[in-house]
């Protein structure tokens, strides 16, 4: 290891059968120390790692892009502008290195899916840069496909060849879904509206009820109204007929009291004339 100095301390080291991954931390006489990606050192004797098929991935000089692209074959008649427009796209690529090969090319056939083989490099080593650039290139060739009006192929489709009648059906297939979908919702909303029309119906059968009821006691409130109206009006007419009669009482005793202040002129004018005779009597008497 000294000798032939496969890595130095900081380099990110792996072996090839995977039990080395990490960087160098330190070289020793007796051990190398290799931090792995999870943060734990691992001590590994000089003797056991010069037996070792060791990669210093830190002396690349590019990092690979690799990409299976599987397309829908439902959409065979644009393979060759999808994969034109994704080789223009690594082939114009400001982060893909243009000194490495950039290739992509339908490559195979699958039961349900045509791939297209990606190869092409990074300029940068580092893995932050690394993931950016192949997450962009996911994201412009899921674009690219978007464009044509289409996706990434999945097993779960099981279209394998559309013929003409065949598409035919699979489209009527679909347009009958679709309807049966839309029927659906608007049985599903005209049934809402029937159950919102009952409950208004109910409510309006409550307050019908209730104005109903309401009148009815309006009625005999002004029935009842009407009754102490003739009630009054028969006391009035009771009142002014006793007021007639205590007039005509009033007027009985004016008449009595005249009466009897003429009877008393008349006994007080008789007790005068008696007086006087009385007078008169004695008068001849003592004559």
């Amino acid at each position: 290891v000294y000798l032939t100095q496969p890595f130095a301390q900081g380099d990110w080291v792996q072996s090839t059968d995977g039990t080395i991954d990490g960087w160098v931390q330190n070289v020793g006489i007796y051990y190398t120390v290799v931090m792995r990606w999870d943060k734990r050192p691992l001590y590994i004797p000089n003797s056991k790692l010069s037996m070792l098929e060791i990669i210093n991935a830190s002396r690349m000089t590019n990092r690979r892009i690799l990409l299976e692209i599987p397309l829908k074959l439902r959409d065979s008649d644009q393979f060759e502008s999808i994969v034109h427009e994704i080789r223009e796209l690594i082939q114009n690529h400001e982060d893909i290195d243009p000194r490495m090969h950039r290739l992509a090319r339908l490559r195979d056939i699958t039961p349900y899916s045509a791939n297209v083989w990606l190869s092409c490099y990074t300029k940068s080593i580092l893995l932050a840069d690394y993931t950016e650039v192949r997450e962009k290139l996911i994201l412009a060739i899921h674009e690219i496909l978007h464009d044509h009006k289409t996706t990434f192929a999945s097993n779960i489709e099981r279209i394998q060849v559309v013929d003409p009648g065949r598409k035919y059906l699979i489209d009527t297939r679909k347009q009958l879904q679709n309807t049966t979908t839309f029927v659906e919702k608007q049985l599903s909303s005209i049934q809402s509206n029937r159950t919102f029309l009952m409950d208004w119906e109910s409510e309006l059968k409550l307050l019908s009820e209730e104005v109903r009821q309401r009148s009815e006691t309006s009625e005999k409130r002004a029935k009842s109204l009407d009754d102490m109206e003739n009630m009054l009006k028969k006391l009035e007419e009771s009142l002014t007929f006793r007021g007639e009669a205590l007039d005509a009482r009033e007027a009985a005793i004016g008449k009595e009291k005249l009466a009897l202040k003429t009877r008393e002129k008349e006994y007080h004018e008789r007790e005068s004339r008696l007086g006087s005779i009385t007078s008169r009597s004695k008068e001849s008497r003592l004559g």
